[in-house]
């Protein structure tokens, strides 16, 4: 199990990020036992959300599916990503994945290469980052695509 993938956290952005710093924003899932696994990621970037699927034996079985996002819709998004979002970004909580839970992360990624994420068991999610994945999901009715995927 790979639960602590994501656990990722660069300092250099834990106060002084700016919107326009912010250039894609990565959630999803994993779950995997013995044989087989289960992952689904969603990535906002600009104009666009991109959906990946995957499950089975090989990293190569799989879906991805891209949709047209407003150009509002993101800009509003990237500005509610505020201190209290990054201030959540704190790497793994706990063990994710330790017990054969599954796993859920988000990753906030900069213009500079730099990135910022957390991991955690499947219903933990801390406040501030259920609040930025009910805003993913409200794009996702935006667009239409809400029904085509899975934002945890």
């Amino acid at each position: 199990m790979t639960g602590c993938r994501f656990g990722h956290r660069d300092d250099l952005h834990a106060e002084s990020s700016t919107i326009s710093d912010i250039v894609r924003v990565r959630t999803g899932h994993i779950c995997g036992w013995r044989t087989t696994y289960n992952e689904s990621e969603v990535i906002l970037e600009g104009e666009w959300m991109t959906t990946v699927s995957r499950s089975g034996t090989s990293d190569n079985s799989g879906v991805t599916m891209r949709y047209k996002v407003k150009k509002e819709d993101w800009e509003e998004f990237r500005r509610s990503i505020d201190a209290r979002v990054l201030a959540a970004l704190t790497g793994g909580l706990d063990c994710p994945g330790c017990a054969d839970q599954p796993v859920e992360w988000v990753e906030v990624q900069f213009s500079d290469g730099t990135k910022r994420s957390v991991s955690y068991n499947a219903g933990s999610v801390s406040e501030p980052i259920a609040d930025l994945l009910q805003k993913i999901r409200a794009i996702a009715e935006k667009s239409q695509i809400s029904s085509k995927l899975r934002i945890n």
